[in-house]
């Protein structure tokens, strides 16, 4: 078992370096958040017999405690934010409807996206931002808005208020 983990772990990291961390900036900062969420996805399914939380709100405190909080969002809070957050209850609800993630959990499996990064957290200059997701082997990769969407599309025909499934 604890090989397994292991190996998987190394998987995982491989993974991160050859398509996530190459990128400087907010792709690069995102892909490490989204390795940070993608073990403690990992380390909730071990727990619970291979299912996935309903919400990532779930996760906190047991497997991303409060120092770890910021790995939810884009740009990242002020420590003293996230300091008065990790005290409450709010701090669910902020992940869940506020997070620089949407998360798809188990309905996400089928086509192999289980989060995926909000596509209006900057500003894109010339040409098409990568997405940052994460995969149903949990692997971090960097999709185009375009797969991105047809991949969230296919769920159930999830949109956002703007037409694009990936400001929802």
């Amino acid at each position: 078992m604890v090989v397994a983990l292991l190996l998987l772990c190394l998987y995982l990291a491989s993974h991160l370096v050859t398509n996530v961390y190459w990128h400087s900036g907010p792709v690069g900062e995102m892909g490490h958040n989204t390795h940070t969420i993608a073990i403690a996805l990992l380390k909730y399914r071990q727990d619970r017999d291979g299912s996935l939380p309903g919400h990532l709100s779930e996760l906190v405190p047991s497997y991303i405690g409060p120092s770890n909080l910021n790995c939810f969002f884009w740009p990242p809070l002020p420590r003293r934010t996230i300091r008065a957050y990790a005290k409450s209850e709010a701090i669910f609800t902020k992940i869940d409807n506020e997070g620089a993630y949407v998360y798809l959990g188990t309905q996400g499996l089928p086509v192999d996206l289980i989060l995926y990064e909000r596509t209006n957290l900057w500003a894109v200059a010339k040409g098409e931002t990568p997405v940052v997701t994460l995969t149903s082997n949990f692997a971090t990769r960097l999709l185009s808005t375009q797969d991105a969407a047809s991949r969230v599309q296919r769920t159930s025909g999830r949109s956002g208020p703007s037409g694009s499934p990936l400001n929802n």
